[in-house]
């Protein structure tokens, strides 16, 4: 993973919340013991999936699909505007 090796802090981390071997949140828990102060933004084009609802709940930011690129960047800036 690049952000085993990036000496530079990441400040947002963009993830579908379904992927085929790992699920989004559990890539996002490791990429936080690597870099704490990422933020995530979860997307994901099936908003029914249990680990979306679960995301959800959790407070994560979160961007159904489909969404056009001036959605994504709004979210994007509402995110990293975000008090911790």
């Amino acid at each position: 993973m690049i952000a085993e090796v990036r000496r530079e802090p990441i400040n947002l981390f963009l993830c579908d919340v379904v992927l085929p071997d790992l699920s989004g949140p559990a890539l996002a828990e490791r990429l936080r013991l690597l870099h704490p102060k990422a933020r995530c933004l979860f997307m994901a084009g099936l908003p029914d999936h249990p680990e979306v609802a679960d995301a959800v709940a959790r407070g994560e930011a979160f961007l159904p699909k489909p969404f056009v690129a001036s959605e994504l960047v709004g979210k994007v800036r509402e995110v990293l505007a975000a008090p911790r």
